[in-house]
């Protein structure tokens, strides 16, 4: 796996949110750590990252049509883009959990 990479690293070093998530994308050997609410703000948090960095991880609404299981993605971030969930793990792990 590669080093982590943390979309909301202020927050995460603030502790701003109640939890930390740690979401793999297995297939892809990316670990992201978010600092979020909920398991679906970390996700956002995820899909706004890599729409600016990682686009190839993401479908426009339009993309997303076309594909043949749609159920496999979730709708999110501030332009509502698609992930594909297939390959996703995601634990929540309390503030003073070692992630």
């Amino acid at each position: 796996m590669k080093d982590p990479i943390y979309p909301n690293k202020d927050d995460y070093d603030a502790k701003f949110w109640n939890f930390n998530y740690k979401i793999l994308v297995t297939s892809q050997g990316i670990v992201f750590i978010v600092n979020a609410d909920s398991a679906g703000d970390a996700i956002d948090y995820v899909i706004d990252y890599c729409q600016e960095h990682l686009p190839g991880l993401l479908f426009t609404p339009e993309e997303a049509l076309n594909e043949e299981f749609i159920e496999d993605y979730i709708c999110g971030g501030n332009e509502g883009l698609y992930f594909n969930t297939l390959s996703v793990e995601i634990y929540r792990k309390e503030l003073d959990e070692k992630i």
